[in-house]
C-alpha cells in the first residue's frame, strides 16, 4: 500500500443498538470528529436498527399477507422514529432502499431461497447506513455513503451465500478510492458481492466480520468494536448469576470463551 494511505485508515464498527438512537448517534459523529481532527481517514461500518435482521428474518421464512403487513408497518415506524428523533428530512439514499424493500415485501409470501433471503436481509443495513449517511451530514461531517458489495466479493470457492468468506489481503486500489472521495465514509457490515454479482451475507454477526475485512483491506492502523454490552464475562451472566466481568483478556483466552 502506499505510504499517504497505509496506517492513517481508521475502522469503527458499531452494532444495531448502538445505531437506535439520538444519544448512540452523537457519540458516533463525536468519535468520527475526534480522528477527523487527529487526521485519520475513517470509515464507520454499521449494523441494522436494533430488532430489524430478525424482523427481516420472519419474512424471509414466509408469513401470511396479514402477517407481511404487520412486519412491514413495524420496520417503517423503527426507521421513521429514530429518524424523527434525530431532526432528519427525506434522504435519497434512505427512500431508494426503502422502495427497494417494498418491492421485495410484495413479493414475500412464501419461503424465500438463499439469493433472495440475502437480498431481503442486507437492507436492514443499507437503511441503517442511510440515515446513518444523513445524521453525519446534518452534523458537518461530509461522509460519502459507500456500497458494502462494492468493497467486499466474496471467495468463489465457498458458494454460501449466506455464509460467504471473503479476502484480507490488503488493497490499495481500494484504499486509494476511498481517500480519493474523501476523509470520512459509511458503510454496512454484514453483506458482501458473491461472484456472480449476487448480493450475499457474511452470517449473523457477520458486522464485526465485515469490519475486520475492511480494516485488513485498507491496511487501517485500528480497528475499534463499539457496543452497549460492558464486556466480556467470565459466563453466560443470564444462566450464571455469579459471572464476573472480566476487565483484562487476551486473544487466545477470549478465543476460548
Amino acid at each position: 500500500m502506499q505510504p499517504e494511505t497505509r496506517g492513517q485508515w481508521i475502522v469503527m464498527k458499531f452494532g444495531g443498538t448502538s445505531v437506535s438512537s439520538v444519544a448512540c448517534w452523537d457519540t458516533i459523529c463525536g468519535q468520527v470528529r475526534r480522528h477527523l481532527d487527529d487526521g485519520k481517514q475513517v470509515l464507520v461500518v454499521v449494523s441494522a436498527l436494533s430488532g430489524v435482521t430478525n424482523l427481516l428474518s420472519r419474512l424471509a421464512d414466509g408469513v401470511s399477507a396479514s402477517v407481511r403487513a404487520a412486519i412491514g408497518a413495524e420496520l417503517r415506524e423503527k426507521h421513521e422514529e429514530l429518524i424523527e428523533a434525530l431532526g432528519l428530512g427525506s434522504s435519497v439514499h434512505f427512500d431508494r432502499h426503502w422502495s427497494s424493500l417494498l418491492e421485495l415485501l410484495g413479493q414475500s409470501g412464501p419461503k424465500l431461497d438463499d439469493a433472495q433471503r440475502a437480498q431481503l436481509l442486507a437492507h436492514g443495513e443499507l437503511l441503517s447506513s442511510s440515515i446513518g449517511h444523513a445524521v453525519l451530514a446534518a452534523n458537518g461531517l461530509a461522509a460519502d455513503w459507500q456500497d458494502a458489495r462494492r468493497m467486499l466479493q466474496a471467495v468463489p470457492a465457498t458458494g454460501d451465500l449466506l455464509a460467504a468468506r471473503c479476502s484480507d489481503e490488503v488493497d490499495p486500489g481500494l484504499a486509494r478510492r476511498l481517500a480519493g472521495e474523501g476523509a470520512s465514509h459509511i458503510t454496512q457490515g454484514f453483506i458482501a458481492a458473491a461472484a456472480t454479482g449476487e448480493t450475499c451475507l457474511l452470517g449473523r454477526g457477520g458486522s464485526d466480520t465485515s469490519a475486520a475485512y475492511f480494516a485488513a483491506r485498507l491496511g487501517a492502523s485500528a480497528l475499534e468494536i463499539w457496543t452497549d454490552v460492558p464486556g466480556i464475562f467470565s459466563a453466560d451472566p443470564r444462566v450464571v448469576p455469579e459471572a464476573r466481568l472480566l476487565r483484562r483478556l487476551s486473544y487466545s483466552e477470549a478465543q476460548e470463551l
